[in-house]
């Protein structure tokens, strides 16, 4: 069994409590505000600690929108395309 060599980030005590409360306000129902609120204050907590490297990485990961799943082409009998995609005809989708 082969370790690998991790990076860590020490994160204060103070901002990981507020991470936890601010995850439990999110999934209260008698919240005040809405659950987009408090993850948006979490995206800020922890982006803080991101490095410049990690920031430029997050931008790459959004632009190229690797948070969406892989495309799967079907045929008209609901097959999967596994091969390259060769359009014959057009068909109007009504």
């Amino acid at each position: 069994m082969t370790m690998t060599q991790s990076d860590y980030t020490t994160v204060f005590q103070e901002d990981m409590l507020d991470m936890a409360k601010l995850c439990q306000a999110a999934l209260a129902q008698d919240s005040p505000e809405s659950p987009y609120h408090y993850l948006n204050q979490l995206l800020n907590y922890t982006t803080g600690y991101l490095t410049r490297t990690q920031r430029d990485a997050i931008e790459v990961y959004l632009a190229e929108k690797d948070y969406l799943p892989p495309v799967q082409l079907l045929a008209n009998d609901v097959t999967a395309l596994n091969g390259p995609v060769v359009v014959t005809e057009a068909h109007e989708i009504n």
